[in-house]
């Protein structure tokens, strides 16, 4: 279950905390997680909440960790009512759902403390699947009689497909409690019935997937191929008044480097990580068996946003950075068998020249995975079209299958061309 609180409230009412967002804690540690559509992870922001007077919050959550056996008395019910939304298939092919449950300000008033909130999903179908019950525990501070409006607490959890009964339920330490429950059909839909899911029937799992975690390994030897795969990762998300790299930004963009590395037919990888708006490549990887996840994200945590040294803010500096980039890694890298570029590039009519564009050629296919709107009139799409490279656009999980296929039978067909075969 992830955890996010939003406060719904009349915008007459002064002096009402706001509760945009919770510091929650899961098996005694602060846990992170959220969903946009069929983004897989998102990062929630973790937000103190201001101290009552006279008992600072925190204290009462470092009550809770050395008291785990602190009783949540049930003394007084209040209403509570939940909408949920239909599971849809994400990029990790999971099937994702969610729900929102909101409660009247007027039942909450009262000074600081600690909810208890318990999600329990249990299969109906099949039968032998397990359920899964999550705890989560959120401070907050001191709630004024005069509060009017709702406070929404929503979560969500990925499935395999089967038929789910799903209990939420909530408590206080002022004996406040309520609960719902709801029933769950997770199935693909038409469209996406051919897309492999990730988890079995009746398998419930939290919907908070680590967004830079390592892969497991992937058994090649039955493969029969061994390519060589080189991908250009362009991290910039098509702003410049971008405050950092938002993680829902960067999810579909990792789901495809991740879908690129399960294909056992790629043996060895090869990546650049780089910003055109900062004009620096933030991390690189010479060929191995795997990409560093981990260490592209102490990357782009690093990543200074929307900055750039003075001396590049020229002319289509933009322009002669994708050039210079193209021609020191292309001109030194003949290993390659395929060439991949991800990206929401949005530097729409600047063009490299056509002589460097044929200079930088290499002959192996390439494509472009491409999350902006108009990608042939960008720097980069001009470069992979003149190319006779392949525009691969991702708005799901089926678009994502069927390029990653596409990837790997033309990377196939080139290489055996190339053999003679």
């Amino acid at each position: 279950m992830t955890c996010g609180i939003q406060e719904k409230r009349n915008a007459t009412d002064r002096g009402v905390p706001r509760f945009d967002c919770r510091r929650c804690v899961q098996g005694g540690q602060f846990v992170q997680g959220g969903l946009l559509g069929w983004l897989v992870a998102m990062a929630l922001t973790m937000l103190a909440v201001a101290p009552a007077a006279g008992q600072p919050v925190a204290g009462l959550m470092r009550e809770l960790e050395a008291r785990p056996e602190l009783v949540f008395p049930r003394s007084r019910e209040i209403s509570c009512k939940v909408r949920d939304f239909k599971p849809r298939l994400d990029l990790e092919f999971r099937l994702h759902t969610g729900y929102w449950v909101e409660i009247p300000f007027r039942q909450l008033n009262g000074p600081a403390t600690i909810w208890k909130v318990t999600l329990m999903v249990e299969p109906v179908s099949p039968e032998s699947a397990k359920p899964m019950i999550s705890e989560q525990f959120i401070e907050t501070g001191p709630i004024p009689e005069h509060a009017k409006g709702t406070i929404e607490i929503s979560g969500s959890f990925a499935a395999g497909e089967g038929e789910y009964r799903a209990s939420w339920h909530f408590a206080d330490l002022q004996g406040r409690y309520c609960s719902v429950a709801w029933d769950v059909t997770a199935k693909r839909s038409r469209g996406d019935r051919k897309v492999p899911l990730a988890l079995a029937p009746g398998e419930v799992k939290t919907a908070r997937m680590y967004l830079f975690r390592p892969e497991d390994p992937v058994d090649r030897s039955a493969s029969g191929q061994a390519l060589r795969l080189k991908v250009f990762l362009n991290l910039d998300t098509g702003s410049r008044q971008r405050a950092t790299v938002r993680p829902w930004r960067i999810a579909p963009m990792l789901a495809v480097m991740r879908n690129l590395f399960r294909r056992p037919e790629f043996v060895e990888f090869a990546l650049v990580a780089y910003s055109q708006e900062d004009q620096k490549v933030l991390h690189r990887e010479d060929y191995g068996e795997d990409f560093d996840f981990q260490a592209l994200g102490l990357a782009i945590r690093d990543l200074a946003p929307a900055t750039v040294e003075f001396s590049d803010l020229r002319k289509d500096s933009e322009t002669g950075f994708v050039e210079q980039l193209l021609a020191a890694e292309l001109d030194s890298d003949d290993k390659a068998d395929a060439i991949v570029f991800i990206g929401y590039e949005h530097w729409e009519g600047k063009k490299i020249s056509k002589q460097s564009v044929q200079q930088m050629r290499r002959e192996v296919p390439v494509f472009y995975f491409n999350f902006a709107r108009h990608a042939w009139t960008t720097t980069l799409g001009s470069v992979v079209k003149a190319w006779g490279g392949s525009q691969l656009r991702v708005r799901g999980p089926r678009d994502l299958v069927k390029a990653i296929d596409k990837v790997v039978e033309q990377s196939l067909t080139a290489v055996r061309e190339a053999a003679g075969g």
